[in-house]
């Protein structure tokens, strides 16, 4: 039947299965009329050609591409391809449901120009994509769209794809970082806030580094506007040399403990002047990390003025705050310097003057609560004194101490203010911040905690137990035994589980404070929400993992592909790959450039499939012809290897692979610095592998005789550093093919 056939149309083409030696192969048979000179059909030539190694690899190809596809629709960014009349080509699930939701439908979105499904995006935009195109570059941009409901910010990446040097398409991910945008508007409300505060306002980091200043800071110390960040805090302390770094540990080991600190530091501004400095601490995460945020208040001049007070308390005379004595009429008998100074017309008015106003309900109150003394506080004018009156001369008279504490009260009012914004701070801190004890009670925690575990705010979290959100029991014991036992956590990942039973993952720092003796402990950290980042991070090392097997495995069936051809030669690819990587890590190359040198290892010889076998297993000597043809295994590496977009330029490793310096190689007699620095040292592997290796035309020449041919020809026919770097392996770290 088949002749006719071919009588008929002049040649057949068709596959066909046979077992052969108890293997499975496919051939190719291709028959085709033989005519005479007056063109009779004479016969039927029938050519016969074993593809089965081609259907394999095509086989791999189709898997592998099926398998990039599965990759893309996964993702969770928006993915798609245009072509230069910007077109659409091909676009993930995530990418068609963008279009549905501004009213496109997606099943006819391929082949549609982006300027009808995208038609709110500006010229620059398409700018972009034209610039993409032309240069070959990729562009990456932050991007912000208005919707009817909503502001949508978006990175977007656009990707050239090349063929032959040409930008064919352009593939753009999307990936929507509005929740990014809004959490970093939120920090920059907070850092505009903080910049308002008349007093000093500083951020160090854990390394004692200064991260953020704001203008009444700088003002405070002298310095300009950014110039103390990242600097160390120890250049505003004026402490002996070592004791600084000692302190900051202190209070950042207090801040870690209760979250908060308060006390006095002696200071320097940047010209030298010393000064005294009330501080307010507290804790502040930041990305994950612990930082202090500390408000500052220059207290030199009070400090001053309280020990000048307290010297010069006992002397009246001497003393800069008023002292008098008045009697029940109201008549001065005794008033300091000071008192005569600030208090005009007191001996005049009496009881009428502002000081004294009250005074009289004072005496009937000493007398009838029978009181030696009464402090009390008075304004007078824009000062406020506070008094202490003790009674003299048999009750008759009061001795009135008066002090100016207009200061301190300014002090703790702007303290009270300062505590408030502490509080807000935390209420709009991002992460949730709690304290609880160690049997799992919830003493308190602000909003952003709450949500985090699915309530809507603090009230309703605070009366439910902490141990019912772990998602196992075993869990929180460890966690709290750790706590017991050291004082505090770190960065923490720990699977919890929300009001409604949703698995959530946190990272926890928590600290263990521990009051006075007998007083109960209590546990006191922070939580930030890392679900979506460890839900990421899983999908790219699955991807990856798939990718790299995949990978693999299509190397694998090239590299197989090529043994069955060359059995004498089996196993030779993947040791030329075990020496060359081995050498190249010895250079101390980097290790992407290491695995490159794998891949193009295993492949060098993939060309060898289109050399007959009988040639390659041929015992004596080869003819011209026959040597040309197995020289020409390395350009036709280089054609198998080509379209396969590897990451790393493998087609131009293995074509080089038989190069030498000195021009002397094949098959296109580069010499020197025009050979691959990976070529160079999958020659000397070669090499040596073939030597020291049983071939059909020869034993093998040993280990010792390929390595002779090395050193006997480095920085002629070999790279000298490569050279070197093999001769070490073999002869002082004993490198073998096992």
């Amino acid at each position: 039947m088949d002749d006719q056939k071919t009588l008929a149309e002049g040649q057949i083409e068709k596959e066909i299965e046979e077992v052969k030696r108890g293997q499975q192969r496919t051939f190719l048979i291709k028959q085709v009329p033989i005519r005479s000179i007056n063109g009779e059909t004479a016969g039927i030539l029938g050519i016969s050609r074993d593809i089965t190694e081609r259907k394999t690899v095509i086989e791999a190809l189709k898997s592998s591409e099926a398998l990039y596809h599965s990759l893309i629709d996964s993702m969770q960014d928006a993915l798609h391809v245009v072509d230069r009349e910007l077109r659409l080509v091909l676009a993930n699930p995530v990418c068609l449901e963008w279009i549905a939701q501004f009213g496109h439908n997606k099943g006819e979105a391929i082949g549609q120009n982006l300027h009808m499904l995208f038609p709110f995006l500006g010229d620059e935009v398409w700018q972009q994509y034209q610039q993409v195109f032309e240069t070959g570059q990729m562009i990456q941009t932050e991007d912000v769209t208005q919707l009817e409901d909503r502001q949508l910010w978006t990175e977007t990446r656009k990707i050239p794809i090349l063929i032959d040097k040409q930008v064919i398409w352009v593939v753009t991910i999307v990936h929507d970082i509005t929740q990014r945008k809004q959490t970093e508007d939120s920090l920059q409300m907070q850092a505009s806030m903080l910049g308002a505060l008349s007093e000093g306002v500083m951020v160090t980091d854990t390394q004692n580094r200064i991260v953020y200043t704001n203008s009444a800071l700088d003002h405070t110390f002298g310095y300009w506007a950014g110039e103390l960040l990242g600097q160390p805090v120890a250049v505003l302390n004026d402490l002996p040399e070592g004791e600084s770094s000692k302190f900051a540990k202190e209070i950042h080991q207090q801040l870690l403990k209760a979250g908060q600190w308060q006390g006095e530091i002696c200071n320097r501004r940047k010209d030298g002047t010393p000064f005294i400095s009330e501080v307010h601490g507290v804790l502040l995460l930041v990305h994950g990390e612990p930082h202090q945020l500390s408000i500052q208040t220059d207290i030199t001049e009070r400090k001053r003025a309280e020990a000048e007070t307290q010297r010069l308390g006992s002397f009246s005379e001497l003393n800069p705050n008023p002292v008098i004595e008045v009697d029940q009429q109201g008549i001065i008998h005794y008033a300091n310097p000071a008192a005569s100074r600030l208090l005009i017309g007191l001996e005049d008015r009496g009881f009428q003057h502002p000081f004294l106003m009250g005074v009289p309900a004072v005496f009937a109150y000493m007398k009838q609560q029978q009181r030696d003394s009464y402090i009390r506080e008075i304004p007078v004018e824009q000062v406020l004194f506070q008094q202490a009156m003790y009674q003299v001369e048999d009750g008759t008279r009061l001795r009135i101490y008066a002090l100016d504490i207009t200061e301190k009260k300014q002090a703790e009012e702007a303290q009270r203010l300062s505590e408030q914004r502490y509080r807000i701070l935390i209420e709009r801190n991002l992460a949730g911040v709690f304290r609880t004890t160690p049997e799992g009670r919830i003493l308190d925690c602000n909003d952003a905690f709450a949500q985090i575990l699915g309530y809507e705010n603090r009230e309703e979290v605070l009366s439910e137990p902490a141990y019912q959100f772990y998602q196992n029991e075993k869990d929180r014991k460890q966690f709290v035994a750790h706590l017991l036992e050291e004082g505090s956590i770190s960065n923490a990942e720990i699977l919890i589980q929300g009001r409604d039973g949703k698995k959530i993952w946190i990272l926890e720092n928590a600290n263990l404070i521990v009051g006075e003796p007998g007083a109960p402990a209590i546990i006191q950290g922070t939580v930030i929400d890392i679900t979506e980042r460890k839900q990421s991070q899983q999908l790219v090392e699955q991807s990856l993992l798939k990718l790299r097997r995949t990978f693999d495995q299509t190397v694998q069936a090239l590299v197989s592909l090529a043994e069955m051809r060359d059995p004498y030669a089996a196993g030779h690819q993947t040791r030329v790959s075990l020496l060359a990587s081995a050498i190249a890590q010895e250079m101390s190359l980097p290790e992407e450039e290491i695995e490159s040198i794998r891949v193009a290892g295993v492949l060098h010889d993939i060309g060898k499939i289109y050399v007959p076998a009988e040639i390659l297993s041929k015992p004596g000597s080869l003819s011209p012809i026959e040597y040309a043809l197995v020289q020409n295994h390395a350009q036709a590496s280089f054609d198998i290897l080509k379209p396969i977009e590897f990451p790393w330029p493998i087609a131009e490793m293995v074509l080089q692979h038989h190069e030498r310096l000195d021009g002397s190689g094949y098959p296109q007699g580069l010499r020197d610095e025009e050979i691959y620095p990976a070529a160079r040292i999958l020659a000397v592997a070669d090499v040596v592998e073939a030597m020291s290796s049983h071939r059909p035309y020869r034993p093998a020449h040993g280990v010792e005789k390929a390595l002779a041919e090395i050193e006997e020809n480095c920085g002629r026919l070999y790279d000298p550093v490569v050279g070197t770097a093999c001769l070490r392996l073999f002869r002082q770290k004993h490198f073998t093919f096992d």
